[in-house]
Formats: structure tokens, C-alpha cells, sequence
């Protein structure tokens, strides 16, 4: 008997978030749904064992730090990639790659990992192109815990004395916790000629993979996982 591959085992699909939001909210260590734009789900013997999603960076910045203001509108976000434990060696990067080709075309993906959660990214092909930035401070507040940084700053924009206004809003509610760095990775989607095109505009410096150790975080959690019947 001829052995299985990945392939004929696993299909990829996209799917609507909302089918899926258990898994962001439960499954993902950040334990919250981020800005969605593409949504993808890891499909095994009819059930859902995996989820990954794109969408804008939340910050303008972001986009056009990558290639230039001229090219922001084709920036995504890898911004969530989830599955369940114990599948074969190779899913992941089955996965992912899976993904990357069902995204429009011309896109430059861009994503973030933790120093010990990188390696799918070389696995893929991404280009590692250093670190982000320290930051002193990041903001939270109490009770919007789920919420990126720059949606509670962007209700303040344009407002002068931002931070103080930010105060005095937030009062006693209003948290700083130190941002850790991390790796940034990038992918360009599309010919050859547009790929080409992207790497040369790439604003960042292209370096060798950082090392680092295989580590999973914790995803017992066990999701809704038959998201439809087709």
C-alpha cells in the first residue's frame, strides 16, 4: 500500500473568522482576535486542526516600513497561526505555505514571532530581516486587555498632549508593561518579476536566521473543530 502524503491527508480552505473565532480566543496564547482580512483553516478527515490568518498591520507605519509607501496597499500580516499538537512532521510548513499561495496576488507578508517560535519561518522561506525595536513602555487597560496598543492610542489621534489625554481617560485603569522584541520575518507573493521587484525595494536588511530553540507553547485547549459540513 502506498503511503499517505501530507497532501492527501490535509486541505487547506479559507474560512469566515467567525467560524473560527474559538480558536483565537481560546487556543492562541494572545488569547484574542486580531484584524482579519484572510482566513484559512487545516482541514483532516472533514475536521478543522488548524487556523491561520492575515490582515492589516495595525499600524500604517508597519506598511509602509517594508517597501515604501508605493507598495503598503499589498502589505498583510501572518498574524495568527494555530493547530493542533501531536500531527506529523511537515504540517506546519505544509500549512503555511498552503496559505501563502491562496493569498491574492501580488501581497508581501509580513509577521512577527517570539525569539523561541521562529522556525516555521525558515522552514517557508521567509526572509528574516532583524529585530523590532525596544520599547520602554507598551499600554493596556484594565478590562481591554484584548486590545492592541495602537486601537486604544488611535482614539486619542490628533488630539494634543495625546498621552495625557490618553490619562486622563484611563485614569488608574491605564497599565505600562515592558514589550519584548521580536524576530521579523518577511515573504513576497506573486511572479517572479514582482517578487523581484519587492526585494528590491525591501527597506529592511536581509540576515541569517537567528537560532533558536524548537519551542511550542501550550495548546491543549481542544476548539469547535467541524466548522461546516462541506
Amino acid at each position: 500500500l502506498k503511503k499517505m502524503s501530507i497532501k492527501d491527508k490535509y486541505k487547506v480552505k479559507s474560512v469566515k473568522a467567525e467560524m473560527v473565532k474559538e480558536w483565537f480566543l481560546k487556543k492562541h496564547y494572545a488569547k484574542r482576535v486580531p484584524s482579519i482580512s484572510y482566513c484559512f483553516e487545516l482541514v483532516k478527515n472533514g475536521l478543522t486542526v488548524g487556523v491561520c490568518s492575515f490582515g492589516r498591520p495595525p499600524m500604517h507605519l508597519q506598511r509602509i516600513g517594508v517597501c515604501g509607501e508605493k507598495n503598503s496597499k499589498y502589505v498583510w500580516e501572518l498574524n495568527r497561526l494555530i493547530k493542533n499538537d501531536n500531527l506529523e512532521n511537515n504540517v506546519t510548513s505544509f500549512f503555511v505555505s498552503q496559505c501563502l499561495k491562496l493569498m491574492p496576488k501580488p501581497s508581501i507578508i509580513l509577521s512577527y514571532s517570539d525569539k523561541d517560535f521562529g522556525y516555521i519561518y525558515q522552514a517557508t522561506n521567509f526572509y528574516f530581516v532583524g529585530e523590532t525595536q525596544k520599547h520602554e513602555n507598551d499600554i493596556t487597560v484594565e478590562g481591554m486587555e484584548h486590545l492592541h496598543q495602537s486601537t486604544i492610542t488611535d482614539k486619542f489621534r490628533g488630539v494634543e498632549n495625546r498621552m495625557d489625554a490618553i490619562r486622563k481617560e484611563y485614569g488608574n485603569s491605564l497599565k505600562f508593561k515592558k514589550r519584548n522584541q521580536k524576530n521579523k520575518y518577511v515573504y513576497f507573493v506573486g511572479s517572479k518579476t514582482q517578487k523581484k521587484k519587492f526585494k528590491k525595494d525591501l527597506l529592511y536588511k536581509i540576515d541569517n536566521y537567528p537560532k533558536m530553540k524548537n519551542t511550542n507553547y501550550e495548546a491543549n485547549y481542544k476548539p469547535i473543530v467541524q466548522t461546516s459540513l462541506f
